[in-house]
This record gives structure tokens, sequence and C-alpha cells, in this order.
């Protein structure tokens, strides 16, 4: 009799191994590292790993560096990377064999036209070095800015060509290409079905594609993403399908929290001898308490059991119903369902699909639904989480003056590394949307406060451009705390609404990140370091629910138990989750005008004398209301070297 797989601790999907990443160190200073796996290069059936960290303005600060696998870690060989060149900025390789009918291993480095023209390097090995291969580059275009990651695939139409995939990020996106025989003609075709809007700004994530031939029975495109908020970067995967990419969640399962920088795979298979697909990911080296440098991964196969919806918005206090589907031949089946890793019940079936009704009880926190089916040889397999979006059932949609609905948006914090310089550049990029769908010609108002929101100066006021966005570059005129405000006035169409980010810059070198969440005017926010407590005052109309999310860094909590919320001084209840690095902290209560203090208690970094260390902390906190029509402010340090991206 059929079953599947039997599972432990994680369900198929890719599983962590640090093995995969013993013998790689940190490289250069700052900035993400990225790298490509090539087998038999040097003609000995081995697998070899070509690196390049990324550098600043000069040629070779960090140079390509080599290892190969020697059965049980990686090796430093940089006979392998001999006659390559790393150019200012970021370089992305990627490695084919006969590309241009040369009959050897062929290289394309994408790099940064903006600092080091025209953004692409090319190679072919000879046998013992990498050597010039300008052929190889025909016909790809200077794009001026922007970083090009490149990607090499062959035969995806099936006409024996060569084809290769590039993220201009930041400007263009994706592109493709196909090889002609003597140059790279443009086929983006080859891009049909990618998310555009990931790749080009103001919402860019950085985009590192990677495609790999017959990976589950298909070409298969993973690529890495930075944050587009203040948390974790992630991994996509798409599978081409003939004429477009389709996304194939499953391919992802188990890759979890990376770093919020830029995330670059690169994939082989049986690269340890154990006949196993492995997942490579580099990503930013030298940034302050940041311990992980690489991800490595085993593939272990897809989960028989699927979830759908594989995410869903629904209403606090009404049913969402999610049905379970098991590929085995082996019943009867358990099927168990949880909520946030919480067994919720436990069905008895000999049917194949299985249906459950989760009902929200509030709006404020998220909620992941995820199913177990145990078949009747005792094996289990579970689902991938479906995630739950509530939005509060006594809200109705607002009726704007034409008898049009407003949307409801989605609550969410957008924000990159704020490092601190004597006179830094601050870069506001911003959106105002409908369902997801731009706003063109509306008027923004920016605007300023050092004092907690008691005066405001104002900044900027500007339309949305064709996509609903808008962007300037502000230099603040001393270093001090700051809430920048955004507000659309409205019009007969839509209300108006507004959004708040504050932000403090200090000259520590120490990066902490506060992120919250509210349904209540934010004002006087404050981080005390030298007793580790947050303060802040929150208000709204009277006798209103209000509410606070509050995403808190770990290392600044030594106990979780320790932590207390005090609402004008009294003791008030919470619930605490964790999330990646972070404490997920939520309570509530009733508006009036309040004063919040979070004590975190000792930090992870005190002694046991229990002597405060002092912290000089950049904070960032984005308030969001809950209102008819999205609006999106992005903060971020414009570095030198993000300039380009």
């Amino acid at each position: 009799m059929a079953s599947f797989l039997p599972v432990k601790a994680q369900l198929l999907g890719w599983q962590a191994s640090s093995t995969l990443i013993k013998g790689l160190p940190p490289l250069g200073t700052v900035g993400e590292n990225s790298q490509c796996l090539v087998f038999n290069l040097t003609g000995t059936s081995r697998w070899d790993l070509i690196v390049v960290p990324s550098n600043g303005w000069t040629v070779n600060e960090y140079p390509f560096v080599g290892y190969y696998w020697d059965g049980s870690q990686w090796i430093n060989d940089n006979t392998v990377v001999k006659g390559l060149t790393a150019y200012p900025g970021d370089g992305h390789p990627t490695v084919g064999f006969n590309v241009t009918g040369h009959n050897t291993f062929e290289m394309i480095v994408g790099g940064n036209p903006y600092m080091s023209s025209p953004g692409w390097s090319g190679y072919a090995w000879n046998g013992a070095r990498w050597v010039a291969n300008p052929t190889i580059l025909n016909g790809l275009p200077n794009y001026g800015t922007g970083n090009n990651y490149p990607t090499l695939g062959y035969n995806l139409y099936g006409n024996d060509k060569w084809d290769l995939i590039v993220d201009n990020f930041g400007n263009n996106g994706y592109v493709g290409f196909e090889w002609n025989g003597s140059s790279w003609m443009p086929r983006n075709s080859l891009v049909d079905g990618l998310p555009k809007e990931e790749s080009v700004r103001p919402s860019s994530k950085f985009p590192a594609p990677y495609l790999v031939s017959d990976f589950e029975g298909k070409t298969t495109l993973f690529v890495g993403l930075a944050s587009s908020g203040s948390h974790y970067g992630s991994l996509e995967a798409f599978q081409w399908s003939g004429n477009g990419w389709t996304p194939d969640y499953a391919l992802t399962y188990g890759v979890n929290d990376l770093l919020p920088w830029p995330n670059t795979p690169t994939v082989g298979y049986n690269v340890t001898g154990n006949n196993q697909w492995v997942l490579l990911i580099g990503s930013a080296s030298g940034f302050v308490n940041q311990t992980d440098y690489y991800y490595g991964y085993y593939w272990t196969g897809r989960s028989p059991v699927s979830i759908s919806p594989p995410s869903v918005t629904a209403k606090s206090g009404e049913p969402v119903t999610f049905t379970a589907t098991i590929a085995g031949n082996a019943p009867p089946y358990i099927y168990q369902w949880y909520v946030n890793d919480r067994l919720m019940s436990s069905i008895f079936s000999f049917s194949n699909t299985n249906s459950w009704s989760f009902t929200p009880p509030t709006a404020y926190l998220p909620f992941y639904v995820f199913v177990k089916v145990t078949d009747s040889n005792g094996l289990s397999a579970t689902s991938l989480k479906s995630e739950v979006t509530v939005i509060p059932a006594e809200t109705p949609l607002p009726i704007a003056p034409s008898g049009e609905n407003s949307s409801i948006p989605s609550l969410f914090i957008s924000s990159l590394r704020n490092p601190a310089y004597t006179n830094f550049t601050v870069e506001i990029n911003g959106n105002l949307t409908e369902a997801g769908i731009g706003i063109a010609g509306e008027p923004i108002l920016l605007s300023y406060s050092m004092d907690g929101g008691n005066s405001w100066n104002q900044l900027k006021s500007l339309n949305t451009d064709n996509l609903g966005n808008f962007a300037i570059v502000w230099t603040p005129p001393t270093k001090s705390n700051y809430l920048l405000k955004a507000e659309y006035p409205g019009s007969p169409r839509y209300l108006k609404t507004s959004t708040i980010v504050n932000f403090e810059a200090t000259s520590s070198q120490e990066q902490q990140m506060f992120s919250i969440q509210t349904n209540s005017t934010l004002s006087a926010f404050s981080f005390r370091s030298t007793n580790n407590e947050l303060i802040f005052s929150v208000s709204g109309p009277t006798g209103s629910a209000g509410y606070i999310r509050v995403y808190i860094p770990k290392m600044l909590i030594g106990n979780i138990s320790d932590l207390r919320v005090y609402l004008n001084g009294e003791a008030l209840s919470y619930i605490a989750e964790s999330v990646g690095d972070s404490w997920l902290v939520f309570f509530s209560y009733y508006h009036s005008v309040h004063t919040v203090s979070i004590s975190l208690g000792p930090t992870l970094s005190q002694s046991p004398s229990n002597e405060p260390s002092i912290w000089d902390l950049t904070v960032l906190a984005a308030i969001l209301a809950a209102i008819a029509i999205a609006l999106g402010l992005v903060v971020h340090e414009k570095q030198k070297r993000k300039n380009t991206h």
C-alpha cells in the first residue's frame, strides 16, 4: 500500500544544514556576497564555488575567491578564480558551458554600470585560468545605472539556444535575452510572469535570479529578495510553463527569515555526493551584530499535502474555510489542523480531501493555518502555512462621495538600514494606491516635526506620478528625532489620509529597529537606552478601541518574561509572539490620551552585575492608520553604494 514519506521536525522542503557552509568565512566589509556553483571546471569531477564580494570604488578591493568541496567542507582554492577581476560595486557571476560555441566554460559577471561602465565583464576558461571573452557580452546594453544580476539557462524554448535573464534592479527590472550565435538579442517573453514591481523603484527588493534545469521536473527560477520592510529577506521560486513563469511556493518551503539585505542563491545537484539538491544563499557581510553570511540547505522533496487558499483576507469573527488535499493512497487519514502552531482540530477521514473552518477572533494578530496528515501506515506530512490577514468586522467600507467603495489598506512597515552620518541624506519614497492600483496626479504634502508632533514644518508639496508614486531627497537640518508626515487631502472620489514615520539618527555604530503599527495617533516617541525602556504617547477618539503591535529585536530582551507594559503607569497585559529575530508584542486599550512605556528588562549583553550598557540606537518606527486609502512611505538612508541600485 503506497504512502508518503515520513517527516520529523520539518516537513520535507529545504532543510537547513550548517555543514553546507563549513569553511566559508565572511568576505569584504559591507555588501552582499554573490556566488555560483560550477561542476568539473578543473576536469576533476568536483564542485567548485566561485564567490565575489561587494567592492567599493577600488578594483579588486575584495577580489574573487574560490573554493572546492572536499567531501566534508569547502576548501579555499583561488586557482579557480585566476584571471577574474572584481570591479567597483557589486559583481554577480553566472557560468555556462559552450555558450558561444568555444566548447569551454564561459562566465558573465553582472556589475554596476554607474561605478564600472558598461556593467558587464565576460570570461572563458582555458583549462588553467579565466581569460577575457568580450564575445559573450555582444548585445548586452549599458543601462547606466542599477545593478545587473544575470543568470544563464539553456533551451527554455526547446530551440537549443542559450537564454539569459537579467535583473537590472531599481531601474529596468527583469529583462530577457537569447543568444543567436553571435550576439544576445532581446527576448522579454523570457520574463513573462515575473513580478516586475519587486525589481523597480520605489519598491525594489533587489531580486537576484538563478536558473536551474530540471528541478522537480521543470526549469525553475529561484529569486533571492531583500526585505521590503524592516525585517527579513526571502526566497521566491517560479517554474517555466513553456511560455512564462508560474510561482510555486512549495519550492521555497523551509527557507525562512533571511537577512534583510540582498540574498543571492545558487543551486547544484549532488554537490556533497548524497544525490540531493543543494541551495546556498550568500548575503551581506560586515554589518553590525551580524553572524550569518551564508545559508545552506538540502532539498528533501515536495510535501504531498497542499492547502487552499494559500493566503486569504477575512473579517474578524467571520469563518474562513480551508481545504487540504493529500496525494497518497493509504487511507484512512487523520487531518490535524493547526493555527499559529497550536492544534485546533483532529479529523478522521477516508477521503483524500478535508475541509475545516477557522474563525479569527481579532484583527490585530497574524494567523497562520496549516494541516498535518497521517496515513494508515503512521507516516505524516504537513502543508505550507496559509497566512490569514484579518480586517476588523466592525469597520464598514467607507463610501466615497461618488458612491464608489474605497479600499481598506493593509498595514505595513517599509524601511531600510539607517546608518548615521554627520550630514546624512534621507530619500523619501511613497505611493498612493487604491486596491493596489496607483492613483495618479494627486497632491501629497510632506512635512516634518522635531518636537514630537507639537509643531510641523512644511517640507514639500508634490503630485503623484502616473503610477501613484512620489519621491524626494532631503537633508535634515540636524541629527535629531524626526517625525515625517505625508498627507493626502482627499478628493471627490477618495477620502483623505496620512502616514507618519518616526526615526532618530545617532552617531553610534549599533543599529536597532523598532517597528510599530497602531490605529492611534502616536507622539513623543523615544527609547531610553540607559534603562532599556521604550516610551511614547497614544491618543484617539475617546472610548474607541486602540491597539499597538510592536516588533522588538530579541537582542534587546534577555528574557521575554521580564518584559512589562504600562499604560499611564499601570501594568497592562500583553501577548508576545516570537517572529524570527524579533518579539511581536501586542496589547490594546480604550482611547483617551495615554502614556505607554515598555520596559524590556535586562538585555542579553548586560553583565550579571546588572550595570546598564549604554546603547546609542537608531530607532525607526512606522505608524500607519487603518484608513481607506493605502499611503506608503519609505524612509531610508541614501548610501553612496545604494545610489546606483
